[in-house]
């Protein structure tokens, strides 16, 4: 039967190039990452302020507090 798939097949899977970052703001204005030592935030590699709700400032540096942040650095690390 056409469509019909056998038992015990396994489901197809979304294509990863696709789904990485899906859901978060446009790469072209968003990108983040975290530190390799300190603090374990998300760095924000753009300056949000004051175009940006999650951005925080601290000393030099910006934070991103995004739901989607993780989205954002997998699609930022993808991107490099």
């Amino acid at each position: 039967m056409p469509g019909h798939k056998p038992s015990g097949s396994q489901p197809e899977l979304p294509d990863p190039a696709r789904e990485i970052g899906a859901g978060a703001p446009d790469p072209a204005k968003c990108r983040a990452g975290r530190r390799s030592h300190g603090i374990d935030l998300p760095l924000c590699f753009v300056k949000p302020i004051p175009n940006c709700q999650f951005g925080l400032r601290f000393a030099r540096t910006y934070f991103c507090r995004h739901p989607e942040v993780e989205r954002i650095i997998a699609r930022t690390r993808a991107q490099t």
